[in-house]
């Protein structure tokens, strides 16, 4: 097209401003990918890239907006890496997804005695242990994957009521040291309106790092210790998924 050419359709000629307009809406898209994820930087990145490809385009059919070019230019490099980085990590998060098995789906695993439940996700298996009187049931991946897995363990008789006594003995037992880092503790309430505490700590010392958040309550001087586990990575990915299983605990 001739850019002396008067007849322009329903395109406007895009002048300076709105190369720099270009440029500047391209910029929240990398804060959007590390504050709220892929997702909303995919949408906000790919609308940025249209804008500014689109400027960039006229641009280039217009040489006189010279400065109104170079504008679109960077603001298309911006959008389009953050929107090419977006769609990866939506597509990496999504194998991660399906290698560990965190279906949308739940089951409810119900103790045969005592009668309280939890859920987790359906294609998971399950596996009972018992140690001197203590159960404890652990969930994880049927695929072979020691980075992420549930756990429920019921201990009678601990000896109190008060469960300040037992996260306080819990703490004196953890290993001491650098390796091991305490994230985050406070106390908190179940739905189903029992009292909990809920902690979360990173072992940095094993083969595999793995970070944890449990959960401690007390029905009578039952103790119930829940834990997820996964590599630190993915712990954050998926912590609201975690938690999901953490306090699915119900009582009857």
């Amino acid at each position: 097209m001739n850019s002396d050419s008067p007849s322009t359709g329903f395109l406007l000629r895009p002048s300076s401003l709105q190369g720099l307009s270009a440029f500047f809406l391209s910029l929240p898209a990398p804060l959007v990918f590390y504050a709220l994820g892929g997702g909303w930087a995919l949408v906000v990145g790919g609308a940025a890239t249209v804008w500014a490809g689109w400027v960039l385009v006229m641009a280039l059919d217009y040489p006189h907006a010279f400065r109104g070019k170079r504008w679109a230019l960077a603001g298309l490099a911006v959008a389009g890496v953050t929107t090419y980085t977006a769609v990866g990590d939506l597509a990496q998060n999504m194998l991660w997804r399906s290698a560990f098995q965190l279906t949308s789906k739940m089951s409810v695993y119900q103790d045969p005695v005592q009668k309280w439940t939890v859920q987790y996700p359906y294609l998971w298996g399950h596996e009972e242990q018992r140690i001197s009187g203590t159960t404890s049931h652990v969930f994880r991946p049927s695929r072979l994957t020691p980075a992420m897995s549930f756990t429920v363990t019921c201990r009678p008789n601990v000896g109190t009521e008060d469960l300040a006594l037992v996260v306080e003995g819990f703490f004196m037992n953890l290993p001491k040291g650098a390796e091991t880092e305490i994230l985050e503790r406070e106390p908190v309430t179940l739905a189903s309106g029992y009292k909990a505490y809920r902690v979360v700590y990173a072992e940095m010392s094993r083969r595999i790092p793995l970070k944890n958040e449990i959960l401690f309550t007390l029905s009578g001087e039952k103790l119930f210790f829940l834990s997820v586990q996964a590599t630190p990575r993915w712990f954050d990915r998926h912590r609201l998924y975690l938690e999901r299983l953490l306090f699915s605990l119900q009582f009857p």
